[in-house]
């Protein structure tokens, strides 16, 4: 059985052009010395429709160093930047953020409290992917398609558990196609802060009935849309999660990758299931279809961002597919 994350250590041990901001200098360095500090945030967290939770990240010393400023003080944005990091709603969620000093156990707590806000608007249906977004830069419009395509991946994850279930899929192929559902809920909150900031502009979200769909057709679907592209978008993820110019970047794709990994994992053990039901013929059809996503992925045009936005994303140049079509070898 293909594991993505197996498939993803070999393809980014040899495309990765900038080490992490995990890795640092492991030569002794003196411990932080960090004032006690609370900051108060603009919270949304409207009656009836939010609940306030608290939680307390604890992180070690090499971690918690690498947040601190020149003069070792913890500031306001490097703090919500933790809150941010532990897969916390996103910053307009963060009511205030507290820092109270080293605890007994070496560690250094932070204390984040969030307002959880109920998310409106679910649908069903057949998604239609954004072809055109606005906005006042080329990054505004990325975020945009961003917010779009993880919004939208909300509802083909539901769509796909429908369909699961009506073919009589296992119970826990069903159970991890709807936890993908609810990490794609807090994606899409944490894109659309970034498309709001960059005055970004989507188009409304459009969805169809959900289709009566062959095990076939549902196979061919999974297999060249969650096996090839949601794969490779995985890939990407991390590819940006050690790469992005810009920090909150870099840590937003950190929990994106993360997530999106589990999502290709779940759509080629659901690829595996799928295939056992179908014929010779049928299966022989669904790996051409495979290889043909395969070269449309590999003569993609690069991004028509800036150079200074695809640094601040972290975008890859063409070696990744190159090396994902490779170890992938279909």
């Amino acid at each position: 059985m293909l594991s993505i994350s197996v498939l993803f250590a070999a393809i980014l041990s040899g495309c990765t052009d900038k080490e992490s901001d995990d890795t640092s200098d492991t030569t002794d360095t003196d411990t932080p010395t960090t004032d006690p500090v609370s900051y108060q945030l603009v919270c949304e967290n409207e009656e009836g429709y939010c609940s306030e939770i608290n939680t307390t990240v604890s992180l070690g010393s090499m971690e918690f160093e690498s947040y601190l400023d020149a003069n070792n003080q913890l500031t306001e944005e490097s703090c919500v930047n933790i809150c941010i990091d532990q897969s916390v709603p996103a910053d307009y969620n963060i009511c205030s953020c507290r820092y109270d000093g080293q605890n007994d156990m070496g560690g250094y707590d932070i204390t984040c409290l969030t307002a959880e806000c109920a998310v409106e608007g679910r649908g069903h249906g057949e998604v239609q992917k954004a072809q055109v977004t606005t906005g006042p830069t080329d990054l505004a419009c990325w975020f945009a398609r961003a917010f779009h395509a993880e919004a939208s991946s909300v509802v083909a994850f539901l769509q796909l558990r429908a369909e699961l279930q009506a073919h009589g899929a296992p119970t826990q192929l069903l159970e991890r196609c709807m936890t993908a559902a609810k990490e794609e809920v807090l994606h899409a909150r944490q894109m659309s802060t970034f498309c709001f900031q960059e005055q970004g502009k989507a188009p409304p979200l459009s969805f169809g009935a959900i289709p009566n769909r062959s095990l076939y057709e549902l196979a061919l679907d999974n297999a060249v849309e969650g096996c090839i592209f949601e794969t490779y978008s995985a890939l990407k993820a991390h590819y940006q999660a050690a790469n992005a110019g810009d920090l909150q970047v870099r840590q937003l794709m950190r929990i994106v990758a993360t997530d999106e990994t589990n999502h290709a994992q779940l759509a080629w053990d659901v690829h595996n299931w799928l295939m056992r039901k179908l014929t010779p013929q049928q299966r022989a059809s669904i790996v051409q279809a495979q290889r043909q996503a395969l070269r449309q992925l590999r003569q993609q045009k690069p991004s028509s961002v800036s150079e200074e936005s695809a640094f601040t994303l972290g975008l890859p140049g063409t070696e990744l597919v190159e090396q994902f079509a490779q170890q992938l070898a279909i």
